[in-house]
């Protein structure tokens, strides 16, 4: 038997080092189409075209390259690699000016990496102090100011005490606006952001990546029509944001809830849980408080050895408008079988319409089974959906995943969020994806009856969501990612944190995933090619 599945370190550069060009574009593209680009995405993307010997060579990553390297510029332009790049692919007289100047501003290895052993160490007012004391010695230095705003924003520190007075170079002066207001909404500081944008000349408001930043800020105001106006302006100088146009889509014809969705609707919410009580028991006070209509509610404990089966029967007295029922396994069978059995137990009763899977360790909405109730029912094709997972920090844990790269040998699917962002609105849309997350999740019966298993090779846990969602796609059906709905999720299952024996099971998922979609791969492969034929 020829071995053709080819092992990836986990990360994104041993990812995208394994890549050939064509399939580098075809990655890029994905993540672009799913997601406004980032400082740290754009960066390794930048990193792996920059590097490749055979780039001058290809047209389709060339133009990959320029669009990276000018989005990283318009979040970053006081970043001396990529500016010099720029000034190479686009020359500017103002552009060389500018690195000139900044030529003789950097602060040095030394001085950074002592700022951040001191914020690593948990000395955040002396790292704060360092940099200061070194301002007063060169003020106006950009890189210096960057570094102690964006520790302020991380930290929740006002930056009153010097921001107002910090006078850049005046050919530094625009960019440093621009920069400040970026990271301004980036970090969260709403109205700060907000007032750095309104003090920029209106004719240097042409940075679209600005624009969605400052667009998210209105969005959390509730403000949408300064929303919309700046995303359209955005779209007008860079029509190929696709994560763009699906939000100012949104606020064209905004998701509504049917308040009537759940009436005379037969649906199961299931839930199966090892061993997490307490996490269970705040998932059932906050699906008791939700708005379940006649829902079934059922939880499998699968194996569990602590208190979770009190927990389940303390619980019931809240289930006023309906019940809540316990399944006791004797054993932890994995998650996948205990979907199954739970399955079964669902569509046992022939008038079952809808199940939704629930993970024993989220908090949801109160109105979380009515909007999933009214997105599945606005298209008789949709199989499944799902909504958007928020980490406790508010931070994003995970939106949805395309397939990305589909060969012989690899199989991987895309980034399931922006890195390290906030919930800033820009996701709050519904559009078809090829897999959502399983901790909150609802499925039409004949698509349980067509794919009846969720694949138990994937036991203990992790991958058999994503498995069935596919196979939903490969039958034809749609997943919808509903970003209206948010979910937050208390643990993650994920490689972070893993004993190695866990990790070692996720490694071993990674081939089972490639060998189960092996025939599938061209029919994947297409997916993705057809959807990123017109990106860029």
């Amino acid at each position: 038997m020829t071995i053709d599945f080819q092992y990836l370190s986990p990360g994104l550069t041993p990812e995208l080092n394994a890549l050939t060009l064509d399939e580098l574009c075809q990655h890029y593209k994905t993540h672009y189409s799913n997601f406004v680009l980032d400082e740290n995405i754009g960066s390794y993307y930048f990193k792996r075209f920059a590097e490749d010997v055979n780039l001058a060579k290809h047209s389709e990553a060339i133009a990959c390259f320029m669009h990276v390297t000018k989005s990283l510029h318009l979040m970053d332009p006081f970043n001396v690699s990529v500016g010099n790049v720029m000034l190479q692919l686009a020359y500017s007289p103002l552009l060389k000016m500018r690195l000139k100047i900044l030529s003789h501003m950097s602060p040095g290895n030394n001085f950074l990496q002592s700022i951040t052993r001191l914020i690593s160490a948990g000395s955040i007012d002396n790292a704060r102090t360092k940099i200061l004391r070194e301002l007063s010695v060169n003020p106006g230095n950009v890189f210096l100011g960057v570094v102690l705003y964006e520790l302020d924003v991380e930290h929740g520190i006002s930056s009153h005490d010097w921001l107002p007075s910090f006078a850049p170079h005046k050919e530094l002066r625009l960019p440093w606006q621009q920069r400040v207001a970026y990271l301004a909404a980036k970090g969260g500081r709403v109205e700060e952001a907000l007032t750095h944008f309104q003090s920029l000349p209106e004719e240097s408001r042409t940075n679209e990546l600005l624009l969605n930043a400052i667009a998210s800020c209105s969005l959390l105001q509730n403000d949408t029509s300064t929303a919309h106006t700046l995303l359209e302006t955005s779209l007008k100088l860079a029509p190929s944001q696709l994560p763009i146009q699906y939000c100012k889509d949104e606020l064209d014809n905004p998701f509504s809830v049917d308040p009537n969705s759940l009436d005379g609707r037969n649906i199961v919410v299931a839930i199966y849980s090892y061993n997490k009580a307490d996490l269970l028991e705040t998932t059932l006070k906050s699906l008791s408080e939700s708005d379940l209509g006649m829902a079934r509610c059922v939880v499998l404990l699968n194996g569990c050895t602590d208190h979770s089966l009190q927990v389940v029967e303390e619980a019931k007295a809240r289930f006023t408008t309906t019940e809540l029922e316990t399944i006791i396994m004797p054993v932890n069978i994995g998650a996948p079988a205990a979907r199954n059995y739970l399955v079964n137990y669902a569509l046992s009763d022939n008038q079952t319409e809808l199940v939704a899977f629930l993970d024993d360790d989220v908090t949801i909405e109160s109105n979380w089974l009515a909007a999933l109730v009214t997105a599945i029912d606005e298209d008789p094709q949709i199989g499944a959906v799902g909504c958007k997972v928020t980490n406790p920090d508010s931070t994003l844990q995970y939106l949805f995943r395309d397939v990305s790269i589909a060969r012989p040998g690899i199989f991987r699917l895309s980034l399931g969020r922006p890195m390290l962002a906030s919930d800033n609105g820009l996701y709050n849309v519904r559009r078809d994806v090829d897999s959502v997350m399983g901790c909150c999740h609802l499925i039409r019966r004949e698509c349980l009856e067509k794919v009846p298993e969720f694949d138990i090779r994937f036991s203990p846990s992790q991958l058999d969501d994503v498995a069935f969602h596919l196979d939903l796609r490969l039958l034809d059906y749609k997943v919808r990612y509903v970003g209206q709905v948010t979910c937050c999720h208390n643990r993650s299952t994920g490689f972070g944190g893993q004993s190695r024996a866990a990790y070692g099971n996720s490694l071993g998922n990674d081939v089972k995933f490639y060998y189960r979609f092996e025939e599938s791969l061209p029919s994947l492969r297409e997916w993705q090619e057809k959807r990123n034929q017109y990106v860029l």
